[in-house]
């Protein structure tokens, strides 16, 4: 439980080496740890857009993981929907 600690460690290691995509890893993971939805989905954004070259596809879906069950209303972790209605086709 010393998320706070934690999230201010990674946040200097990673103002110090932004290409440091490991310790945004580490810190996204706190931000799901401690239910910071807007924060995790900035920082996925950026892990997307930055290192996603970088990372290992298991490292990225790790991402997605996380994504969808601490915000699986957002892109891209709200993934596909079921149809309410369908239609049957004969």
């Amino acid at each position: 439980g010393r998320y706070a600690e934690a999230e201010a460690l990674l946040a200097d290691v990673i103002a110090t080496t932004p290409r440091n995509y490991s310790a945004k890893l580490r810190l996204i993971e706190v931000y799901y740890m401690t239910e910071k939805t807007d924060e995790f989905c900035q920082l996925a954004d950026d892990l997307h857009q930055e290192h996603r070259a970088d990372m290992a596809d298991e490292e990225w879906r790790r991402v997605i993981r996380m994504g969808k069950i601490i915000a699986p209303d957002r892109v891209p972790f709200s993934g596909p929907r079921a149809v309410s209605n369908p239609t049957q086709v004969s």
